[in-house]
């Protein structure tokens, strides 16, 4: 968790580079974030969706990035 805490942390130019070139970085987030709120079916959707959509999971990432400065993953919208 002290890994999400030191990208949330960061500023936001620095989350757009990540977002662009990075975008790995974001997913051990989602995946770290997921695992601590023992949320496995967003872990599953997070790691699926990277897998068989990166550039999906890219862009998805990087729009969030943009408008919410807040790192992409299913754990938002699955309760």
């Amino acid at each position: 968790m002290e890994y999400c805490q030191a990208l949330d942390g960061l500023p936001r130019i620095v989350h757009i580079l990540f977002a662009l070139f990075l975008p790995i970085l974001h997913l051990i987030y989602a995946v770290i974030y997921d695992v601590s709120n023992n949320n496995m079916v967003a872990l599953i959707l997070d790691l699926v969706s990277f897998i068989a959509g990166g550039v999906v999971y890219w862009i998805l990432n990087l729009i969030f990035v943009l408008l919410k400065n807040q790192v992409f993953s299913f754990s938002y919208y699955i309760k």
